[in-house]
Protein backbone atom coordinates (compact mmCIF):
# COMPACT_ATOMS: atom_id res chain seq x y z
CA UNK A 1 0.00 0.00 0.00
CA UNK A 2 1.42 3.21 -0.98
CA UNK A 3 1.96 6.11 1.85
CA UNK A 4 -1.12 8.20 0.17
CA UNK A 5 -3.17 5.80 0.25
CA UNK A 6 -2.45 4.82 3.43
CA UNK A 7 -3.34 8.09 4.56
CA UNK A 8 -6.49 8.23 2.79
CA UNK A 9 -7.26 5.54 5.09
CA UNK A 10 -7.62 6.71 8.28
CA UNK A 11 -9.92 9.48 6.94
CA UNK A 12 -13.53 9.15 8.02
CA UNK A 13 -15.52 7.71 4.68
CA UNK A 14 -16.82 10.98 4.22
CA UNK A 15 -13.46 12.58 3.52
CA UNK A 16 -12.72 9.39 1.36
CA UNK A 17 -15.51 10.14 -0.70
CA UNK A 18 -14.66 13.75 -1.00
CA UNK A 19 -11.16 12.73 -2.16
CA UNK A 20 -12.79 10.27 -4.68
CA UNK A 21 -14.46 13.71 -6.22
CA UNK A 22 -11.29 14.77 -7.57
CA UNK A 23 -11.16 12.01 -9.58
CA UNK A 24 -13.32 12.70 -13.18
CA UNK A 25 -11.75 10.73 -15.22
CA UNK A 26 -12.03 6.71 -15.54
CA UNK A 27 -15.21 6.65 -13.27
CA UNK A 28 -16.38 3.13 -14.33
CA UNK A 29 -13.72 1.79 -13.39
CA UNK A 30 -13.57 2.94 -9.97
CA UNK A 31 -17.06 2.72 -9.42
CA UNK A 32 -17.01 -0.18 -7.21
CA UNK A 33 -15.06 1.74 -4.69
CA UNK A 34 -16.83 4.58 -4.63
CA UNK A 35 -20.37 2.58 -4.21
CA UNK A 36 -18.52 0.80 -1.33
CA UNK A 37 -17.72 4.32 0.26
CA UNK A 38 -21.01 5.78 -0.52
CA UNK A 39 -22.94 2.69 0.71
CA UNK A 40 -21.79 3.22 3.90
CA UNK A 41 -23.68 4.66 7.02
CA UNK A 42 -22.66 8.84 6.15
CA UNK A 43 -23.60 11.96 7.30
CA UNK A 44 -24.64 13.23 4.47
CA UNK A 45 -25.32 16.76 5.57
CA UNK A 46 -21.91 17.27 6.73
CA UNK A 47 -20.83 15.76 3.43
CA UNK A 48 -22.66 17.60 1.64
CA UNK A 49 -21.54 21.33 3.87
CA UNK A 50 -17.84 19.85 3.50
CA UNK A 51 -18.55 19.24 -0.43
CA UNK A 52 -20.02 22.98 -0.83
CA UNK A 53 -16.94 24.93 1.39
CA UNK A 54 -14.50 22.53 -0.98
CA UNK A 55 -16.06 23.47 -4.00
CA UNK A 56 -16.35 19.98 -5.17
CA UNK A 57 -20.73 19.51 -5.08
CA UNK A 58 -20.57 19.46 -8.62
CA UNK A 59 -17.53 17.08 -8.34
CA UNK A 60 -19.80 14.71 -5.86
CA UNK A 61 -22.86 14.45 -7.94
CA UNK A 62 -20.57 13.32 -10.56
CA UNK A 63 -18.54 10.42 -9.29
CA UNK A 64 -21.92 9.24 -7.08
CA UNK A 65 -23.94 8.72 -10.50
CA UNK A 66 -27.28 7.94 -10.61
CA UNK A 67 -27.61 4.60 -9.08
CA UNK A 68 -26.93 5.09 -5.53
CA UNK A 69 -30.26 5.40 -4.01
CA UNK A 70 -28.80 7.23 -0.69
CA UNK A 71 -28.00 10.52 -2.51
CA UNK A 72 -29.86 13.14 -0.51
CA UNK A 73 -32.29 14.88 -4.09
CA UNK A 74 -31.32 18.46 -2.87
CA UNK A 75 -27.87 17.40 -3.96
CA UNK A 76 -28.64 16.50 -7.47
CA UNK A 77 -30.75 19.84 -7.20
CA UNK A 78 -27.59 22.31 -6.54
CA UNK A 79 -25.90 20.07 -9.28
CA UNK A 80 -28.50 21.39 -11.60
CA UNK A 81 -28.41 24.61 -10.57
CA UNK A 82 -24.49 24.57 -10.49
CA UNK A 83 -24.55 23.24 -14.01
CA UNK A 84 -27.08 26.23 -15.23
CA UNK A 85 -24.94 28.67 -13.63
CA UNK A 86 -21.79 27.03 -15.33
CA UNK A 87 -23.31 27.49 -18.91
CA UNK A 88 -24.62 30.83 -18.11
CA UNK A 89 -21.15 32.02 -17.71
CA UNK A 90 -19.36 29.91 -20.70
CA UNK A 91 -22.05 31.62 -22.93
CA UNK A 92 -21.17 35.32 -21.20
CA UNK A 93 -17.04 34.28 -22.00
CA UNK A 94 -18.13 33.34 -25.52
CA UNK A 95 -19.41 36.11 -26.12
CA UNK A 96 -16.85 38.26 -24.77
CA UNK A 97 -14.20 36.28 -26.72
CA UNK A 98 -16.38 37.18 -30.00
CA UNK A 99 -16.14 40.75 -29.26
CA UNK A 100 -12.50 40.62 -28.64
CA UNK A 101 -11.91 39.03 -31.98
CA UNK A 102 -13.64 41.92 -33.18
CA UNK A 103 -11.27 44.23 -32.31
CA UNK A 104 -7.97 42.04 -32.49
CA UNK A 105 -7.41 40.83 -28.78
CA UNK A 106 -5.72 38.04 -28.32
CA UNK A 107 -7.33 36.34 -25.28
CA UNK A 108 -6.06 33.18 -22.74
CA UNK A 109 -8.62 31.64 -20.46
CA UNK A 110 -7.62 30.89 -17.18
CA UNK A 111 -9.35 28.86 -14.93
CA UNK A 112 -13.36 28.71 -15.32
CA UNK A 113 -15.43 27.34 -17.62
CA UNK A 114 -12.47 26.61 -20.00
CA UNK A 115 -10.42 25.23 -17.15
CA UNK A 116 -13.80 22.69 -17.07
CA UNK A 117 -14.19 22.11 -20.17
CA UNK A 118 -10.39 21.60 -21.41
CA UNK A 119 -9.43 19.77 -18.19
CA UNK A 120 -12.47 18.22 -16.87
CA UNK A 121 -14.10 17.31 -20.55
CA UNK A 122 -17.40 19.09 -18.95
CA UNK A 123 -18.59 22.74 -18.35
CA UNK A 124 -21.07 21.70 -15.34
CA UNK A 125 -18.14 19.38 -13.37
CA UNK A 126 -16.39 21.82 -11.80
CA UNK A 127 -17.89 24.56 -9.16
CA UNK A 128 -16.84 28.32 -11.18
CA UNK A 129 -16.99 31.71 -8.86
CA UNK A 130 -15.96 34.15 -12.11
CA UNK A 131 -14.60 34.63 -15.54
CA UNK A 132 -10.47 35.06 -15.88
CA UNK A 133 -9.15 36.90 -18.88
CA UNK A 134 -5.48 37.60 -19.34
CA UNK A 135 -4.37 40.07 -22.44
CA UNK A 136 -1.51 41.90 -22.65
CA UNK A 137 -1.25 45.05 -21.21
CA UNK A 138 -1.44 47.16 -24.37
CA UNK A 139 -5.01 45.48 -24.78
CA UNK A 140 -6.06 46.32 -20.97
CA UNK A 141 -7.91 49.83 -21.80
CA UNK A 142 -9.78 48.27 -25.19
CA UNK A 143 -10.82 45.05 -23.27
CA UNK A 144 -12.32 47.36 -20.33
CA UNK A 145 -14.09 49.20 -22.84
CA UNK A 146 -15.79 45.95 -23.98
CA UNK A 147 -16.70 44.73 -20.42
CA UNK A 148 -17.99 48.40 -20.07
CA UNK A 149 -20.03 48.56 -22.93
CA UNK A 150 -21.52 45.45 -21.30
CA UNK A 151 -22.35 47.08 -18.28
CA UNK A 152 -19.56 45.54 -16.06
CA UNK A 153 -18.17 48.15 -13.11
CA UNK A 154 -15.38 47.97 -11.85
CA UNK A 155 -15.88 46.29 -8.15
CA UNK A 156 -12.93 45.84 -5.09
CA UNK A 157 -13.01 43.03 -2.41
CA UNK A 158 -12.95 46.13 0.41
CA UNK A 159 -15.89 48.38 0.48
CA UNK A 160 -14.74 51.54 3.08
CA UNK A 161 -13.34 53.46 0.06
CA UNK A 162 -15.18 53.14 -3.09
CA UNK A 163 -12.71 54.50 -5.53
CA UNK A 164 -13.38 54.43 -9.77
CA UNK A 165 -10.40 53.09 -12.00
CA UNK A 166 -9.62 56.17 -12.91
CA UNK A 167 -8.65 57.52 -9.21
CA UNK A 168 -6.53 54.49 -8.96
CA UNK A 169 -4.25 56.27 -11.19
CA UNK A 170 -4.35 53.72 -14.21
CA UNK A 171 -0.94 53.31 -15.71
CA UNK A 172 0.88 53.14 -11.83
CA UNK A 173 -1.48 50.01 -11.44
CA UNK A 174 -0.69 48.48 -14.95
CA UNK A 175 2.53 49.17 -13.80
CA UNK A 176 2.77 47.07 -10.48
CA UNK A 177 -0.82 45.05 -10.07
CA UNK A 178 -1.88 41.85 -11.97
CA UNK A 179 -6.06 42.23 -12.58
CA UNK A 180 -8.84 44.35 -11.71
CA UNK A 181 -12.23 42.93 -10.85
CA UNK A 182 -15.40 44.20 -13.06
CA UNK A 183 -19.25 42.85 -11.72
CA UNK A 184 -22.19 42.87 -13.76
CA UNK A 185 -24.95 44.49 -11.60
CA UNK A 186 -27.60 42.44 -12.99
CA UNK A 187 -26.58 38.97 -13.57
CA UNK A 188 -24.12 39.18 -11.36
CA UNK A 189 -20.95 37.65 -12.92
CA UNK A 190 -18.03 38.39 -11.83
CA UNK A 191 -14.79 39.15 -14.39
CA UNK A 192 -11.28 39.26 -13.28
CA UNK A 193 -9.29 40.66 -16.13
CA UNK A 194 -5.46 40.08 -16.20
CA UNK A 195 -2.97 41.44 -17.63
CA UNK A 196 -0.47 39.46 -15.78
CA UNK A 197 -1.26 35.45 -14.37
CA UNK A 198 0.12 37.18 -11.09
CA UNK A 199 1.99 38.93 -9.15
CA UNK A 200 5.45 39.04 -10.28
CA UNK A 201 6.81 37.90 -7.08
CA UNK A 202 3.84 35.11 -7.59
CA UNK A 203 4.97 34.06 -10.92
CA UNK A 204 8.26 34.50 -12.48
CA UNK A 205 7.49 32.83 -15.93
CA UNK A 206 7.77 35.11 -19.08
CA UNK A 207 4.98 36.65 -21.19
CA UNK A 208 6.89 35.39 -23.73
CA UNK A 209 6.70 31.71 -22.66
CA UNK A 210 3.05 32.58 -21.42
CA UNK A 211 1.69 33.91 -25.17
CA UNK A 212 3.32 31.39 -26.46
CA UNK A 213 0.87 28.58 -25.73
CA UNK A 214 -1.38 27.13 -29.22
CA UNK A 215 -3.52 24.94 -26.45
CA UNK A 216 -7.32 25.52 -27.50
CA UNK A 217 -10.66 24.37 -26.31
CA UNK A 218 -13.75 24.57 -28.23
CA UNK A 219 -17.22 24.89 -27.32
CA UNK A 220 -19.66 25.59 -30.33
CA UNK A 221 -18.66 27.41 -32.98
CA UNK A 222 -15.62 29.39 -30.22
CA UNK A 223 -12.21 27.92 -30.23
CA UNK A 224 -10.80 29.68 -26.89
CA UNK A 225 -7.18 29.89 -25.99
CA UNK A 226 -5.64 28.43 -23.33
CA UNK A 227 -2.59 27.76 -21.04
CA UNK A 228 -0.52 24.66 -22.04
CA UNK A 229 -0.97 21.75 -19.56
CA UNK A 230 2.23 22.33 -17.98
CA UNK A 231 2.16 26.07 -17.96
CA UNK A 232 -1.50 25.61 -16.39
CA UNK A 233 -0.87 23.01 -13.77
CA UNK A 234 2.04 25.39 -12.19
CA UNK A 235 -0.24 28.45 -12.87
CA UNK A 236 -3.08 26.99 -11.02
CA UNK A 237 -0.30 25.06 -8.16
CA UNK A 238 0.62 28.64 -7.32
CA UNK A 239 -2.34 30.37 -7.57
CA UNK A 240 -3.79 27.41 -4.96
CA UNK A 241 -0.77 28.18 -2.91
CA UNK A 242 -1.09 32.09 -2.56
CA UNK A 243 -4.58 31.02 -1.03
CA UNK A 244 -2.95 28.82 0.95
CA UNK A 245 -4.75 25.33 -0.61
CA UNK A 246 -8.03 26.91 1.01
CA UNK A 247 -10.10 24.64 -1.20
CA UNK A 248 -10.14 20.85 -2.42
CA UNK A 249 -10.99 22.05 -5.50
CA UNK A 250 -7.88 23.36 -6.36
CA UNK A 251 -6.25 20.10 -6.15
CA UNK A 252 -8.41 18.32 -8.20
CA UNK A 253 -7.68 21.18 -10.90
CA UNK A 254 -4.00 19.55 -10.81
CA UNK A 255 -5.28 15.54 -10.97
CA UNK A 256 -7.65 17.12 -13.75
CA UNK A 257 -5.04 18.50 -15.36
CA UNK A 258 -2.51 15.89 -14.88
CA UNK A 259 -4.87 13.62 -16.69
CA UNK A 260 -5.47 15.95 -19.73
CA UNK A 261 -4.44 15.21 -23.12
CA UNK A 262 -0.86 16.96 -23.91
CA UNK A 263 0.06 16.48 -20.40
CA UNK A 264 3.69 16.03 -19.78
CA UNK A 265 5.89 15.63 -16.84
CA UNK A 266 9.45 16.20 -18.66
CA UNK A 267 7.98 19.62 -19.96
CA UNK A 268 6.45 20.59 -16.41
CA UNK A 269 9.67 20.12 -14.54
CA UNK A 270 11.68 21.63 -17.15
CA UNK A 271 9.32 24.90 -17.33
CA UNK A 272 9.57 24.75 -13.05
CA UNK A 273 13.24 24.51 -13.21
CA UNK A 274 13.74 27.37 -15.96
CA UNK A 275 11.48 29.51 -13.21
CA UNK A 276 12.95 28.65 -9.75
CA UNK A 277 9.94 26.88 -8.95
CA UNK A 278 11.39 23.18 -9.21
CA UNK A 279 10.98 21.82 -5.96
CA UNK A 280 7.16 23.83 -5.62
CA UNK A 281 5.93 21.76 -8.87
CA UNK A 282 7.31 18.78 -7.05
CA UNK A 283 5.18 19.65 -4.10
CA UNK A 284 2.15 20.00 -5.67
CA UNK A 285 2.93 16.88 -7.74
CA UNK A 286 3.26 14.81 -4.57
CA UNK A 287 -0.14 16.44 -2.88
CA UNK A 288 -2.43 15.63 -6.37
CA UNK A 289 -0.75 12.37 -5.92
CA UNK A 290 -2.86 11.96 -2.43
CA UNK A 291 -5.89 12.02 -4.60
CA UNK A 292 -7.47 8.04 -4.64
CA UNK A 293 -6.32 6.24 -8.05
CA UNK A 294 -3.73 8.79 -9.30
CA UNK A 295 -0.02 7.65 -9.63
CA UNK A 296 2.85 9.32 -10.56
CA UNK A 297 5.46 8.01 -12.69
CA UNK A 298 8.58 6.15 -10.81
CA UNK A 299 11.19 8.87 -12.08
CA UNK A 300 8.88 12.23 -10.23
CA UNK A 301 8.45 9.94 -7.03
CA UNK A 302 12.44 9.29 -7.42
CA UNK A 303 12.34 13.19 -7.61
CA UNK A 304 10.14 13.59 -4.86
CA UNK A 305 12.15 11.29 -2.56
CA UNK A 306 15.38 12.99 -2.78
CA UNK A 307 13.01 16.40 -1.31
CA UNK A 308 12.29 14.47 1.82
CA UNK A 309 11.00 16.71 3.35
CA UNK A 310 8.03 17.16 0.63
CA UNK A 311 5.93 14.61 1.57
CA UNK A 312 5.94 15.15 5.01
CA UNK A 313 4.61 18.74 4.57
CA UNK A 314 2.30 17.50 1.96
CA UNK A 315 0.74 15.16 5.20
CA UNK A 316 1.13 18.41 7.26
CA UNK A 317 -1.11 20.27 5.19
CA UNK A 318 -3.68 17.15 4.64
CA UNK A 319 -3.83 16.56 8.43
CA UNK A 320 -4.77 20.00 9.00
CA UNK A 321 -7.51 20.64 6.40
CA UNK A 322 -8.77 16.70 6.61
CA UNK A 323 -7.63 15.20 10.64
CA UNK A 324 -8.77 12.07 11.11
CA UNK A 325 -11.91 11.76 13.42
CA UNK A 326 -13.69 15.45 12.07
CA UNK A 327 -14.99 16.81 9.12
CA UNK A 328 -13.94 20.28 10.30
CA UNK A 329 -10.06 20.88 9.62
CA UNK A 330 -8.59 24.04 9.79
CA UNK A 331 -6.97 26.62 7.26
CA UNK A 332 -3.57 28.11 6.86
CA UNK A 333 -3.76 31.82 8.14
CA UNK A 334 -2.82 34.71 5.21
CA UNK A 335 0.50 34.83 7.17
CA UNK A 336 0.52 31.00 7.31
CA UNK A 337 0.10 30.19 3.89
CA UNK A 338 2.93 33.16 2.72
CA UNK A 339 5.60 31.53 4.65
CA UNK A 340 4.49 27.82 3.51
CA UNK A 341 4.96 29.09 0.56
CA UNK A 342 8.23 30.60 0.54
CA UNK A 343 9.33 27.27 2.72
CA UNK A 344 9.06 25.65 -0.70
CA UNK A 345 11.26 28.00 -2.85
CA UNK A 346 14.24 25.99 -4.40
CA UNK A 347 16.39 28.07 -2.10
CA UNK A 348 16.11 29.82 1.34
CA UNK A 349 17.62 32.90 -0.23
CA UNK A 350 14.58 32.54 -2.72
CA UNK A 351 12.60 32.06 -0.01
CA UNK A 352 13.60 35.61 1.46
CA UNK A 353 13.60 37.24 -1.91
CA UNK A 354 9.85 35.85 -2.22
CA UNK A 355 9.02 37.20 1.29
CA UNK A 356 10.95 40.59 1.31
CA UNK A 357 9.09 41.27 -3.11
CA UNK A 358 5.88 40.16 -1.86
CA UNK A 359 5.75 42.49 1.12
CA UNK A 360 7.09 45.69 -0.54
CA UNK A 361 4.64 45.04 -3.97
CA UNK A 362 1.60 47.36 -3.66
CA UNK A 363 -1.99 45.49 -4.59
CA UNK A 364 -4.88 46.86 -6.24
CA UNK A 365 -6.38 47.12 -2.41
CA UNK A 366 -3.18 49.32 -1.51
CA UNK A 367 -3.74 51.63 -4.15
CA UNK A 368 -7.84 51.64 -3.44
CA UNK A 369 -6.42 53.10 0.27
CA UNK A 370 -3.27 55.00 -0.32
CA UNK A 371 -2.59 56.48 -4.11
CA UNK A 372 0.69 57.58 -2.54
CA UNK A 373 3.25 59.11 -5.06
CA UNK A 374 5.47 55.97 -6.29
CA UNK A 375 8.80 56.86 -4.33
CA UNK A 376 6.94 55.72 -1.31
CA UNK A 377 5.20 52.60 -2.81
CA UNK A 378 7.27 50.32 -0.33
CA UNK A 379 5.46 52.20 2.30
CA UNK A 380 2.06 51.31 1.41
CA UNK A 381 1.93 47.71 2.89
CA UNK A 382 3.00 48.96 5.97
CA UNK A 383 0.76 51.83 6.07
CA UNK A 384 -2.41 49.99 4.60
CA UNK A 385 -3.88 48.39 8.36
CA UNK A 386 -3.44 52.20 10.06
CA UNK A 387 -5.34 53.40 6.92
CA UNK A 388 -8.12 51.21 7.23
CA UNK A 389 -8.45 51.76 10.75
CA UNK A 390 -8.90 55.47 9.68
CA UNK A 391 -11.12 54.96 7.03
CA UNK A 392 -13.42 52.57 9.33
CA UNK A 393 -13.41 55.14 12.08
CA UNK A 394 -14.48 57.81 9.39
CA UNK A 395 -17.38 55.41 8.72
Amino acid sequence: MTEENAWLRRRRSETKLIFWCCRHANRTQHSRSISEIAGQPLDWEGLIAVARRQGMLPSLNWVLGSNISAIPEHLRTIAIATARRNLQLMQELCALTSLAESQSIPLIHLKGPSLALSAYGDVALRHIGDLDILVREKHVNDMLSILQSRNYLPTFIEHVRKASWAELRRKEVLRTGCEITLQHPETKILVDLHWRLMKPSNFSVKPERIWTSDTTCNYLSHELQVLDPALNFLYLARHAAKHGWSSLKWIADLVAVMESPGFNYDALLELAAASGYLRFALFALCLASYCPGTSLPEPISRKIAQHGDLAKQVTWLLDLMFPEASLEGRLLSDIQAHYFMCSLEDSPLAGLTLFTRDLLEPTLRDWEYLPLPIPLLPLVRQLRLANRYIFQRKC
